[in-house]
């Protein structure tokens, strides 16, 4: 009798203690379940699709806005009250099924973040990621693990063109041209044995003179005086 009702006890243990371990079990699948549903954001339309966005930044979003590259204005927040994204969270984002990209701008810490040319029509998952003074998108394009860190760090500090220097050759000075000068233009340049080139004077040729003739002056007659005869006298 004594060993039977030693043998009900031990028996309705082990039930309590079954029982026990699988309402553990059911708690763990329920937690797991809450940590695998996410949060949907955005319109559902008839040409949606769903992406997930993954916070990756090491803070919480508490914003996030998106529009169409080239769209003026964005559309409401959205993530509403308490619908923060904490560290490592998720978020089911409807997006229009098209080829577009988009910009999409982030609140952390009260500061704004703007992403530029993110296209979730190339993969179904992307991580926000911060850096100093940007923020960025990681996602594998099914080739090829992708990041816009780079394009978006060339809009904060655009790199330094090298400058090339111009090299601006001098023109030559005007020379002017003087009619009444004299030029040079005898090219006596020869050649000795040793290929030297020198430059021989020309040898310039002595006018030559021509002595004056004397200047014949015409002769003077000697003037003849006549006698002069007195009249009234006889020889």
């Amino acid at each position: 009798m004594r060993k039977r009702i030693l043998g009900i006890f031990l028996a309705l243990g082990m039930l309590l203690s079954g029982c026990s371990m699988f309402q553990k079990q059911e708690d763990v699948k329920e937690e797991k379940k809450e940590d695998i549903s996410t949060i949907v954001i955005g319109d559902k339309t008839e040409n949606s699709r769903q992406v997930t966005l993954i916070n990756d930044t090491g803070d919480k979003i508490v914003g996030l806005f998106i529009k169409k590259t080239g769209e003026e204005n964005y559309k409401n927040n959205l993530l509403a009250e308490e619908g923060a994204m904490d560290r490592k969270d998720k978020r089911l984002l409807n997006i229009e099924n098209n080829q577009d990209t988009y910009e999409m701008t982030i609140l952390v810490n009260q500061k704004n973040y703007v992403l530029h040319d993110i296209p979730f029509h190339a993969s179904n998952t992307f991580e926000i990621h911060l850096g100093e003074e940007y923020g960025y998108v990681i996602y594998n394009d099914g080739n090829n693990v992708v990041s816009t860190e780079e394009a978006e760090k060339n809009r904060i500090n655009p790199p330094e063109e090298e400058v090339v220097e111009e090299v601006v050759e001098e023109a030559p000075a005007e020379q002017s041209y003087d009619p009444n000068a004299a030029y040079n233009t005898n090219n006596n340049y020869n050649a000795n044995n040793n290929n030297y080139y020198y430059y021989e004077e020309p040898v310039q040729e002595q006018p030559v003179v021509v002595p004056e003739q004397p200047v014949e002056q015409p002769v003077e007659q000697p003037v003849v005086e006549e006698p002069v005869v007195e009249q009234g006298s006889v020889e």
